[in-house]
């Protein structure tokens, strides 16, 4: 560890930086920062990651320390946030300043650059080719930002038809029109490096796994024993039928897992557990059965959600919101990649229909101290939310 300025205080493997809206994040602030006060929440669902951490101001030296100041948070060099000062919030404890700061991270410039003029994109590309295209045309705070690497958008469709990109349209509603149209089950959320992961049932994200598999017995260099794991069997969500209200008579329609799923089906196993689901956009039938398909995919079988806490010492690898995991617990009823005990329907219709893994969703770390020793909180599993379900590209 190195000890620097005249505080008497250690600089551990955690560094934070900030700067002006106009500038770089190159002023070092950790001194000024209560270690166990940093806590570090990122998805790997379509939310934005957030940031919060209090300064200890004794010299009042960032007394303007204002919203949309640039922030970093490195982890031995590597950073594990990057974004935005949303809301300092500053007080006075004892006779000296401090500040309670939150950071919301790159991805919320999704919903905040637009489409300005009418773009019709006819050229002959891939879902992924399409999407840089459209980054490079509106998103170019996010290319300054460093969003320069595209190795985590995979092709889920080579060759797409044209499409156009009305104004108002926010750069994320074009992302989610561009994997509408490429894929039935297209999904994506954006880290804070920051790159864009996209997926889909026949396009997961195999070499994204996370650093320990989770078992209550199993034991292994690869495994964590976790503290506090919960497990919940989401059968209260469980639709195996949707009548699609469309834009129309043609775009509407009742669908089951029979109709558009490979079997063995939720609708013969459970019953008819039916929902409505809004498509204004769905004209004719192919539109509403696809918004009926990507819903079911979600939703004709249980499943199951959990969480669980582990410690980490400051060189351990860290789990990240997206990650795939694998869990072993018998009483939850979880069996890793093992064959799942079922009932699983459409366990003949590939990879879409195993239990395992599951993807992480939400990762809170909060740092215990300067030495960069933190605890994890980690969510999994769940349904998969589709924002744009019921959008129809165009």
């Amino acid at each position: 560890m190195i000890t620097t300025g005249n505080l008497g205080r250690n600089i551990g493997p955690v560094r934070i930086f900030v700067g002006p809206p106009t500038g770089a994040a190159t002023q070092d602030i950790t001194l000024k920062v209560a270690m166990d006060s940093i806590v570090v929440e990122e998805t790997g669902t379509n939310d934005e990651a957030t940031c919060s951490f209090t300064i200890i101001d004794k010299t009042l030296l960032h007394t303007a320390l204002r919203g949309e100041y640039k922030v970093t948070v490195t982890h031995n060099g590597t950073i594990i946030f990057r974004g935005y000062i949303s809301r300092p919030r500053a007080h006075i404890s004892a006779i000296y300043g401090e500040q309670a700061v939150s950071c919301r991270d790159v991805s919320s410039l999704l919903d905040r650059l637009i489409v300005k003029s009418h773009i019709v994109r006819n050229k002959l590309e891939s879902d992924r080719a399409r999407i840089q295209w459209l980054v490079d045309t509106i998103g170019q705070p996010l290319v300054q930002q460093g969003m320069t690497f595209w190795g985590l958008t995979q092709v889920l469709n080579p060759e797409m038809s044209p499409q156009t990109f009305p104004p108002r349209l926010t750069l994320r509603q074009g992302i989610e029109r561009i994997l509408a149209q490429s894929s039935d089950t297209g999904n994506y959320y954006m880290d804070f490096t920051p790159s864009l992961h996209t997926y889909d049932v026949d396009h997961m994200e195999s070499g994204f796994v996370a650093p320990f598999r989770v078992a209550t017995s199993l034991a292994g260099a690869d495994f964590i024993a976790p503290e506090d794991l919960r497990v919940d069997w989401d059968t209260d969500g469980l639709v195996n039928g949707y009548y699609v209200q469309g834009k129309n008579e043609a775009g509407s329609g009742w669908y089951t897992d029979a109709d558009l799923l490979p079997g063995p089906w939720s609708v013969n196993h459970y019953g008819v557990r039916g929902a409505y689901i809004s498509a204004p956009d769905a004209s004719n039938m192919w539109q509403a059965r696809r918004v009926a398909k990507a819903a079911l995919h979600d939703t004709a079988n249980p499943i199951p959600r959990g969480s669980f806490s582990t410690r980490l010492g400051p060189n351990d690898a860290r789990f990240r919101g997206g990650h795939l995991l694998l869990v072993w617990s018998a009483v939850h009823g979880l069996t890793g990649n093992s064959p799942d005990p079922g009932p699983w329907m459409g366990s003949s219709g590939g990879s879409w229909h195993q239990l395992q893994p599951l993807r992480v969703v939400s990762v809170s770390t909060r740092y215990l101290n300067g030495s960069g020793d933190r605890v994890q909180e980690v969510e999994f599993g769940g349904r998969t939310v589709h924002r744009y379900t019921a959008s129809i590209p165009g």
